[in-house]
């Protein structure tokens, strides 16, 4: 599967995200923001599209945060990358009605293991979002999946997509594991930012049509990497 990486020279850091036009990358917003909650310099940001022959690199010409953003909040974390270069395929099936307990999938390029390598491959993997009540509580825009004793997403993953039914439903905003290291925990939790909720604002930056949460979608696919913070708090790792 092709893939896209946006990497920060200016933060050394990198992000997961799906494109959603030939020019557009979607992730979440805080990849965006520097220690001093100003936006990166776009031409910091390099995207590079993965094909079997090697990479194809581009910088980001505007990065584009939702309004409502800030930063540290899981509220709005979701934001734009634009770039001059062309991605040879999109996600055009996105959002609609969001499921609990329904077979899903996750996608990203972050840390597999304790010494937080990358890899080299899109990793994927099958998933069941919960019941929304359990996310509910903390944020009506969020879903949550739960992993006990099994590998999770982590660190570099943020903005990654979870695809249902062969629909971009949501995009990987933070997550809290039970142990200081990356990669396989007990027990965490992840969450994700349901895309429906943003359709009016996407559709007036981007021009794209996203599905309401009263209907379902069909698929198409491809996704990409970008921007990612991670802070410790003794022995909680949440991912940005």
């Amino acid at each position: 599967m092709r893939s896209v990486t946006l990497v920060s020279d200016e933060l050394n850091r990198t992000c997961s995200g799906v494109a959603i036009q030939e020019n557009t990358a979607m992730t979440t917003a805080q990849c965006f923001f520097n220690d001093v909650r100003e936006i990166v310099d776009p031409g910091s940001v390099m995207m590079f599209w993965k094909d079997k022959t090697g990479f194809d690199g581009w910088r980001a010409t505007n990065l584009i945060p939702h309004p409502a953003y800030r930063l540290g909040s899981v509220h709005c974390n979701i934001g734009l990358a634009k770039t001059s270069g062309v991605f040879p395929s999109v996600y055009k099936n996105l959002g609609g009605h969001l499921e609990h307990d329904k077979p899903c999938e996750i996608f990203g390029y972050g840390s597999y293991d304790r010494g937080f390598r990358l890899p080299l491959y899109l990793q994927r993997m099958k998933v069941a979002p919960e019941n929304r009540k359990t996310c509910n509580e903390v944020n009506e825009s969020l879903i949550c999946i739960t992993f006990k004793n099994k590998e999770m997403p982590c660190n570099g993953d943020s903005g990654a997509p979870l695809i249902c039914e062969g629909s971009v439903k949501g995009i990987l905003s933070d997550g809290y594991v039970s142990r200081e290291m990356c990669g396989i925990f007990r027990k965490s939790l992840t969450r994700y930012q349901i895309l429906a909720n943003y359709r009016l604002w996407l559709n007036e930056i981007t021009g794209v049509f996203v599905e309401s949460h009263y209907k379902s979608a069909s698929y198409h696919h491809i996704l990409i990497p970008l921007c990612l913070c991670f802070v410790f708090f003794n022995n909680i790792v949440k991912i940005h």
